[in-house]
């Protein structure tokens, strides 16, 4: 016999109602498991009609959370979730058949959501490379800024030594480096804002063109 398989995820919060329409459908659910991940705990609800095997999964549930119980629907699963509630800690509401956390007599509250040294090596491992990987991102876009950066000031120096006459420079030679670089930074600064009243008297100049430009042909 050929058996459908699918994995399907769903929010929280259309637990119910699938529950329901399984139900009203003559389907059966056959079991439901949990998994622990970094991001909660994962559920799965496996629901099973001639030959037809669909599986609902609900990521990522965390202890605070309410989860209801579907017992209401499929009697079922009492055991499943009095499982989930004990081995993974989750907090499944409303079950009709409530074994008040003593299904098992348990050494260690929620087990299943223990993981071992080399498990915990594993994962702080994996967050350590994650971080460097994100630190290294994060650099290179700061050295690509910076040397944007650079580069437009050394544009803008040249920019101003090219505007000292040689006499001026001569004399900057003679200088020593503190005055002399703050000469220039203050040729630099008069040279930049030159730079921009020239562009704007530009940009204003073929405004009016165009205007007036637009007036005549207005007038022909």
């Amino acid at each position: 016999m050929t058996r459908s398989i699918s994995f399907t995820d769903i929010a929280l919060d259309k637990l119910v109602p699938l529950a329901q329409e399984k139900h009203d459908g003559g389907w059966r659910c056959i079991q439901m498991h949990c998994v622990t991940t970094d991001n909660g705990i994962d559920l799965t609800y496996t629901f099973d009609q001639d030959g037809v095997m669909e599986n609902y999964r609900v990521r990522g549930v965390q202890e605070s959370v309410d989860v209801p119980s579907l017992q209401p629907f499929f009697i079922s699963l009492f055991p499943f979730e009095n499982e989930a509630n004990e081995l993974f800690g989750v907090n499944i509401v409303n079950m009709k058949i409530d074994f008040g956390g003593h299904l098992y007599a348990l050494a260690q509250s929620k087990p299943m959501t223990i993981i071992s040294p080399a498990q915990k090596a594993a994962k702080d491992k994996a967050a350590k490379i994650a971080r460097a990987k994100a630190a290294k991102a994060a650099k290179a876009n700061i050295s690509a800024d910076g040397g944007k950066q650079a580069s437009s000031a050394r544009s803008s120096q040249d920019s101003a030594n090219a505007a000292i006459p040689a006499d001026l420079q001569e004399k900057l030679n003679h200088m020593s480096p503190e005055k002399a670089q703050k000469v220039r930074d203050a040729i630099a600064k008069r040279t930049e804002k030159q730079d921009q009243h020239s562009s704007a008297s530009s940009s204003l100049q073929k405004s009016t063109n165009e205007s007036s430009k637009s007036t005549t042909k207005e007038g022909k």
